[in-house]
């Protein structure tokens, strides 16, 4: 009597445990394919596993995270409030709301949600990297990286949270900046143009940042010097404020007065931005008005699209006006490293515009650039440039700079 109850018991409990691996296995293959970066095949499998047992919390906290991480913020603020609804108290559903609210732009709510969470578990790793990512975007950079600190102290070995810490230190850090540029063009017993520029950018405070610049350049024989300084002024958390002036010179290359202004507005994962720039050549002056547009896509890839007005204006006869576009792309093929491209129609370079990309100035410029980190503080950048223009005349352009923080 006792081995038939015994192999009862066992036949019995054969088909819950038969049941339950699968179940366990999926559950494993899907945080696989999720830690793997096959978002798009996690998901899949992490809702049929809601699907299959709604009061699995743990496959919906997933799905609401993999959702943010494929650039869909909406959708999971949606998915995380479900699951606060029935428990407020959940920690990870509170981190993911906190951090998906983060990119929809939403740092109030992101704020109050994330403070619910450190008080439940102040010395949450993931909590801290969410509160430095809240208050980066608010333009509290100390703050910040007070907070990224706590988190890697925590967790040492995560490589999310110092790449992230790192970039924080990037952007806050004082700057000097070197640079150099090649251009060839396809006219015989043509100089090839030369230039070196040199910038040193101080961070005053967490709103304040001013710079000092000097640019040399040699182009068709004359050798001309400019040098001035500017100011960027953080108004609001998604308001900037830039201007500065450039001069020095006799005006035959380079602007003898060169002035510049702007503003760039970030709503999302959208940053408009609208310029003006005014240069006074010897012979004839230049108005420019600007407006562009940028946006943050899934997998840290970004696309933008600018346009530029130009006018130039002589002593005498009417002014000639001249529309350009330009049009790029970016993305991060490996860590650390930044590979784009980019298509401008008429004049380009406006960081130092020069007397023969003025008035009726037409032509397509072709543009591939690499920028890498070295260290954490140390960066190089990289940009080829052809441009085609009117009369069979081709411009090859290689540019160099290097940037170290400090």
């Amino acid at each position: 009597m006792l081995m038939w109850m015994v192999l009862s018991l066992a036949i019995s409990a054969a088909p819950q445990a038969t049941g339950a691996q699968p179940a366990a296995d999926a559950r494993a293959q899907a945080e696989q394919l999720a830690r793997a970066g096959s978002h798009a095949a996690a998901l899949e499998r992490f809702q049929a596993l809601a699907a299959a047992n709604p009061d699995d919390v743990d496959a919906r906290v997933w799905i609401g995270r993999l959702h943010a991480w494929m650039g869909h913020p909406d959708r999971a603020v949606g998915v995380f409030e479900s699951i606060i609804a029935t428990h407020p108290q959940h920690l990870e559903a509170l981190i993911g709301l906190g951090d998906a609210l983060v990119q929809t732009g939403g740092l109030r709510e992101a704020g109050e949600v994330l403070n619910r969470a450190e008080a439940l578990a102040p010395e949450n790793a993931g909590m801290l990297t969410a509160q430095g990512r809240l208050h980066q975007l608010a333009g509290h950079q100390d703050l910040a990286l007070a907070y990224y600190q706590r988190a890697l102290a925590l967790d040492p070995a995560s490589t999310v949270i110092r790449a992230e810490l790192d970039a924080l230190r990037r952007a806050r850090a004082h700057r000097i900046e070197l640079g150099y540029f090649l251009e060839h063009f396809n006219i015989e017993d043509t100089p090839d143009p030369q230039a070196g520029t040199g910038t040193v950018s101080l961070r005053i405070n967490d709103q304040l940042r001013v710079a000092g610049t000097v640019q040399h350049e040699r182009r068709f024989s004359v050798n001309e010097t400019r040098g001035g300084g500017g100011v960027e002024w953080r108004l609001r958390p998604a308001v900037q404020l830039h201007g500065g002036a450039l001069a020095g010179g006799d005006g035959l290359i380079l602007p003898k007065m060169d002035g510049y202004g702007g503003m760039n507005f970030t709503l999302g994962r959208a940053t408009w931005s609208f310029d003006l720039r005014f240069a006074e050549f010897d012979s004839l002056d230049v108005e420019i008005g600007g407006a562009g547009l940028r946006l943050a896509l899934p997998r840290e890839t970004s696309a933008w699209v600018n346009y530029y007005r130009f006018a130039t204006d002589y002593p005498t006869g009417l002014s000639d006006i001249v529309h350009s576009w330009a049009l790029g792309t970016s993305g991060h093929p490996g860590r650390g490293w930044t590979l784009g491209v980019e298509y401008t129609r008429g004049p380009d370079q406006l960081d130092m515009l020069t007397i023969d990309r003025t008035g009726v100035f037409e032509a397509n410029t072709y543009s591939a650039f690499l920028e890498f980190l070295l260290t954490p503080m140390f960066s190089g950048q990289a940009r080829y440039d052809y441009q085609d223009r009117p009369e069979d005349v081709r411009l090859h352009r290689a540019t160099f700079r290097v940037v170290h923080r400090f």
